[in-house]
């Protein structure tokens, strides 16, 4: 019978990058919270409308890719979830 040891470890170059992306990711939730206090989300203006389906329509012609027999570069699923995640980015 053969036993196998897996080691994992990881060096401080790889680690120290992490309290830089934790503090990226704490103002940018403390800013939603001040933004959700001064806008008011239900009231999209046309111009806002406008936006939002061109965001939908970049996030949709990013995937094409014209060098392939594929029409897209992802899977399909992969497809969906990126317009469903610029869906939910929109309406927050």
């Amino acid at each position: 019978m053969c036993s196998v040891t897996v080691r994992l470890s990881t060096t401080f170059n790889e680690v120290s990058v992490y309290p830089i992306l934790a503090a990226l990711y704490l103002v940018k939730n403390l800013l939603q919270y001040y933004i959700f206090a001064y806008v008011d989300a239900p009231g999209l203006s046309e111009t806002q409308w406008a936006a939002f389906i061109l965001l939908c329509a970049g996030c949709t012609t990013a995937q094409l890719n014209s060098f392939s027999d594929h029409a897209l570069q992802t899977s399909f699923q992969g497809w969906v979830m990126a317009i469903v995640m610029a869906l939910l980015s929109g309406f927050a």
